[in-house]
């Protein structure tokens, strides 16, 4: 058994599947996404705090405590692109792709005010596990990967500015677990028994995504 004692650096690629309602992948062209443009991804777990009782007698003195205990609520992953790839951007917010007459997608807009992007993105991102000074490797010497998931997530585009330097885009979401994606073990079929129940969860993995500069077809390979 490959030792799990390994740590992670850099964020090398990242995988985005549009989402039915239900919280399947939506199958077909133009409902996945692979890129390399990421920057960072962010996670913040956000938990319903337990409830803080105290009661008192007429003396003073305690009758009771409690205190419960704090429970998760979600996981929000926020991602920083390093291009204005108005198809990525697409695909993850639900924002309008603007086209050419040839359907080329050249641009982006705000949807209209209160819109939702009702249905979400399954969100998996990769980074090098790493041993000591070298890359990991398993029992077959094939290069290890830690592959992060988000199940499903509703993202909005952050604030931004427009300066000498480079443009930055933030996205930041909010994310849910999805029982859907557990029972197909993922998108692409490969995660453990028992991942998407929650919001986040993580694994080695022996292999990562091509990025492409492009929309792909839904569901793709692991």
């Amino acid at each position: 058994m490959t030792s799990p004692c390994f740590e992670s650096i850099q964020v090398v690629a990242m995988r985005v599947h549009r989402l039915a309602a239900s919280g399947a992948v939506l199958a077909g062209a133009k409902n996945a996404y692979q890129s390399a443009a990421v920057v960072n991804v962010a996670n913040t777990f956000v938990y319903s705090t337990g409830a803080d009782i105290e009661q008192k007698n007429g003396g003073g003195t305690l009758c009771l405590t409690y205190q419960g205990e704090d429970k998760l609520k979600g996981a929000n992953p926020s991602v920083n692109l390093c291009q204005l790839d108005s198809q990525l951007i697409e695909m993850m917010t639900g924002w309008t792709a603007l086209t050419d007459l040839s359907t080329n997608v050249i641009g982006l807009a705000a949807p209209a005010v209160d819109a939702a992007n009702k249905n979400g993105v399954c969100l998996e991102a990769w980074s090098l596990a790493w041993d000591g000074n070298q890359q990991a490797v398993d029992g077959s010497s094939n290069p290890l990967y830690i592959r992060y998931f988000w199940p499903r997530v509703k993202f909005v585009v952050g604030d931004f500015t427009i300066e000498e330097g480079a443009l930055v885009v933030p996205l930041t979401g909010k994310g849910y677990g999805n029982t859907v994606l557990t029972t197909a073990r993922g998108p692409a079929g490969d995660w453990p028994v028992g991942a998407g129940s929650g919001p986040w969860g993580y694994f080695l993995d022996p292999s990562v995504v091509v990025p492409t500069c492009a929309y792909l077809t839904a569901p793709t390979g692991s």
